[in-house]
């Protein structure tokens, strides 16, 4: 009698175990459908982001699109594309040096006789892409102000757009 109660205890034992370790198997494949529908989301996001054309590449393989220099003569050599037809500009940040620790460099775009602030230096080239209709040249310009100023403060370099 006694083997027979240790056995029918052991069998309980034995179900209740594996009847709770499918629950827990059952919750993680919910987890991991969850993750997998979440992936394959985020995968084509990814996808469609790789179909949209590269507003750089389009702006920099138009056939008018110029290429303009900005350099001091010395240490600052930046390439400006500017397309007047499409009123864009990108910069090409990689000439620049890097400027002493607080300082900041500010892109313009000269319209007429006045500067127009095209932002802050960014090292992204991607991220620069602006709007600008007549500009006549390019200029960068050093700051200590991490937002930008209104007109610039010291200018280090110029290219003229032509």
């Amino acid at each position: 009698m006694r083997l027979f109660q240790f056995l029918a205890f052991a069998l309980l034992a034995s179900c209740s175990f594996f009847f709770l370790k499918q629950k827990d198997l059952g919750r993680e494949n919910k987890e991991l459908r969850f993750r997998t529908d979440s992936l394959a989301q985020q995968l084509v996001v990814c996808n469609q982001e790789i179909q949209k054309p590269d507003p750089v590449a389009e702006l920099i393989c138009d056939p008018s699109t110029q290429r303009i220099l900005v350099s001091d003569g010395k240490g600052i050599n930046t390439v400006v594309y500017y397309n007047p037809a499409l009123k864009k500009m990108a910069y090409d940040p990689f000439g620049l040096p890097t400027l002493k620790s607080g300082n900041h460099y500010q892109f313009w775009a000269i319209v007429g006789d006045k500067p127009v602030s095209m932002g802050m230096v960014s090292s992204n080239m991607c991220a620069s892409i602006r709007s600008v209709e007549n500009a006549v040249a390019f200029a960068i310009s050093e700051e200590e102000n991490p937002e930008g100023n209104p007109t610039p403060t010291t200018v280090l370099a110029i290219g003229k757009a032509g």
